[in-house]
């Protein structure tokens, strides 16, 4: 771990701000309220996933949405709020309208719910605090074989508190005679509805296709530079490596480096500052990098990246790419064009010093770098 970390002296810019928690170090709404999250409050990231991905409209959602925040305005959230003063079920005169009992234990919830059928039929359906009762029937895991039974319960509790305001507002005559039938109606209709939309989103997804690639030299008299890193692991051991060619695929310089346990972002990132530093080196005027991480070429490229972590490495690649007496242009390639850079990067995953650097090829690419001028292609599967 410490292998992959170094001391940068820069005295031209102060401490910086890194937001634990984010992958990036930048400070974001998610990972500000995970800090201030608490267990008392039962919230669970798997939760929020059942109310936004169940197949339903969007107004939907966000009632499921406002349920487990306990924020729909039933009479005992009305006199908390101190907007009533009577907190009584105004349907069946219980003592205190709860958000499990307006939509769940109330006698008039119960009787829509029986009219609906499929797992409400369940001796066990009507048990349970209100998250538990949404999240079991949103994933509907051995409750029923229909699959549209989280679509038919969002949309029954969606109706169930409409009707309960129409009785409110003396608007009974909107309220259907069988509310069974009506609201599987509804299901059948939004079910279809979301299918047909699927459907045309998966005829508009392109076919995957195969395609070969190879290694592709630069135009005119310009340098190539290919760089990878590689991790084995989400955080293990890592290394990187990187070879510098002239447009006619001739050898000129490379490295093998090993970094110690980091990622494999932060490998690949380094990897580049060593090629850069380099390239500088050999007092190249023209050159191309080529890398296989997309990711790594946005945040170079991308000035308002703060890079986390990675700053001081990022801001050094930033400033040789920024220089003025040279031009670079960075261009992403797939792995199968970066297989020299791959195999050194997996050399320096492998050996224990710091950094080689060869003037001449080793051996163990010798045979790629032959296939590279050769035009030799590779297969691959690309959408």
């Amino acid at each position: 771990m410490i292998a992959s970390h170094q001391l940068v002296p820069d005295t031209s810019m102060g401490d910086l701000y890194y937001w634990r928690g984010s992958t990036k170090g930048g400070f974001s709404i998610k990972y500000a309220l995970q800090l201030i999250r608490t267990d008392v409050d039962g919230i669970s990231e798997a939760k929020w996933d059942l109310a936004w991905k169940v197949p339903i409209q969007q107004r939907v959602k966000v009632f499921l949405w406002l349920i487990l925040h306990n924020r729909i305005l039933c009479n005992a959230n009305r006199v908390r709020r101190n907007l009533s003063q009577d907190p009584r079920c105004p349907r069946c005169g219980c003592e205190e309208e709860t958000t499990i009992h307006l939509l769940c234990d109330c006698p008039y919830a119960k009787q829509i719910w029986l009219s609906v059928g499929g797992s409400a039929l369940y001796s066990s359906f009507f048990t349970g605090d209100i998250t538990s009762w949404i999240c079991i029937n949103l994933q509907a895991n051995g409750l029923t074989h229909c699959d549209k039974w989280p679509t038919c319960f969002a949309i029954t509790l969606w109706w169930i508190w409409k009707w309960r305001n129409c009785c409110i507002f003396n608007r009974t005559h909107d309220i259907p005679l069988h509310t069974g039938t009506f609201i599987r109606s509804q299901v059948e209709d939004t079910w279809n509805a979301i299918n047909n939309a699927l459907n045309v989103q998966q005829n508009m997804i392109r076919i995957p296709q195969m395609i070969n690639v190879r290694w592709i030299a630069p135009f005119d008299e310009c340098f190539v530079l290919n760089t990878d890193g590689a991790s084995k692991g989400t955080l293990g051991t890592a290394g990187g490596g990187g070879v510098i060619r002239d447009n006619r695929g001739i050898f000129y310089k490379g490295f093998s480096a090993h970094f110690g346990v980091c990622s494999a972002y932060r490998a690949e990132l380094k990897a580049v500052a060593i090629g850069l530093d380099l390239a500088q080196e050999m007092d190249i005027q023209r050159l191309e990098i080529q890398m296989d991480n997309k990711a790594c070429i946005e945040v170079l490229n991308n000035p308002d990246f703060q890079g986390g972590e990675c700053y001081h490495i990022v801001r050094h690649c930033r400033k040789l790419i920024h220089r003025t007496n040279w031009t670079i242009h960075l261009k992403h390639c797939y792995r199968e064009g970066n297989r020299v850079a791959d195999k050194l990067a997996n050399i320096g995953v492998a050996h224990l010093d710091s950094i080689i650097l060869y003037n001449n090829p080793p051996v163990a690419i010798k045979s790629l770098l032959r296939e590279d001028l050769e035009g030799v292609t590779t297969p691959r599967l690309v959408t």
